[in-house]
Parts: C-alpha cells; sequence; structure tokens
C-alpha cells in the first residue's frame, strides 16, 4: 500500500507539473488580422448636345442651345469650345477662288467669341455632377453681302476635361449617381 500511495503521489505530481504546460499551450494561439480595401471605379462621362448638322440663318439672329450633363471626378472640369474654319465670316460657296465674305458674331450671353480663335462656349465642374446644364449660342450682326448666293461657315466643337484650379484640397463626400448619363455626343 505504501508503494501505492507513492505511485499515486507521483502520478499526481506529474500531472500538476504536465497540465499547466498543456493549458498555458492552449491559451497562446496566436491571433492574426489582416486589412482588405474594397473599392469601385466610378469613372467620369459626360453627355454633349450640339445644335443639329446645318443652321439655317434666316433671320437677324438665331438662337441655338449647348448642352452637358456631366459626371466628374472631383477636381475635374469639362470645357466646351468652339473653332471657326473661316475666321468668324460666312464665305460664298460657288466663288472658292475669291470667295465673298460676310461677318458674323457668335455669343454665348453678354460673351462676344468671335473676338478669340478659339473660345470657350462653356464649362462645368463636379459641382455640376448629374445636372443638365445649358447655354445658349446666339449667331448675329450679319454683314451686308455684294451679291445674292449660299454663304457658309464651319464651327468645330471640342470637349476637353482637364484639372480645374480653383478647387479647394479636402473634397466634402460626396454620393455616386445610383444612374449614370451616358457618355455621347449628339
Amino acid at each position: 500500500m505504501k508503494k501505492m500511495n507513492v505511485f499515486i503521489t507521483a502520478l499526481t505530481l506529474v500531472i500538476t507539473s504536465v497540465a499547466p504546460m498543456v493549458s498555458s499551450a492552449a491559451t497562446s494561439v496566436t491571433e492574426a488580422s489582416k486589412d482588405v480595401t474594397l473599392s469601385k471605379k466610378y469613372a467620369s462621362h459626360y453627355t454633349l448636345t450640339l445644335p443639329d448638322n446645318d443652321i439655317d440663318i434666316t433671320r437677324e439672329s438665331v438662337n441655338e442651345n449647348v448642352s452637358v450633363n456631366a459626371y466628374l471626378e472631383y477636381g475635374e472640369k469639362l470645357t466646351v469650345s468652339v473653332l471657326s474654319t473661316n475666321d468668324w465670316t460666312l464665305k460664298d460657296t460657288v466663288h472658292k477662288d475669291n470667295p465673298t465674305k460676310i461677318g458674323y458674331k457668335l455669343k454665348v450671353g453678354d460673351n462676344d467669341l468671335t473676338k478669340q480663335k478659339a473660345s470657350e462656349v462653356m464649362s462645368v465642374t463636379h459641382d455640376d455632377n448629374n445636372s443638365l446644364v445649358e447655354t445658349t449660342m446666339t449667331f448675329c450682326d450679319f454683314g451686308d453681302p455684294d451679291y445674292a448666293g449660299t454663304y457658309a461657315d464651319t464651327l468645330t466643337f471640342s470637349v476637353a476635361v482637364g484639372s480645374a484650379s480653383d478647387v479647394p484640397q479636402n473634397p466634402a463626400p460626396t454620393e455616386a449617381p445610383t444612374e449614370a448619363p451616358t457618355g455621347d455626343v449628339s
């Protein structure tokens, strides 16, 4: 019996000394974490509506609309410009070698665009996102031709998207559109 008591005591010592090692091994599990970034790109896009291909000038002044519906990144600016092929004159279409010219003006508001080579018709920024922005161009002050005939000029419209220089550095959060306009020119 004495041997049995010694054996049980020895066994108890072994178990009590092993138990803390087992429990400490079980509680020292290393925890790990990982950050995952979720992102979605909302691309800039716009719809630009220009006048029809041919503008028939039958009155002293003719108004035509230009409109833009844009969705731009913070700090972007979309600019619509126009350039005259004939330097803001209508040329007689019959006498190509020595055409008769008639001057005219193109105005947007009070701004006379014919005083410049390439002129800004309108611009929009991210502040205008998902809003239809429209401006009216007025063709007016036509000169008098030396003789009857058809006179024409070709206007080339261009669109540029760039950085707006007057944008504050810390933008306020904005919401993404629920439905985006298409990116086309009509």
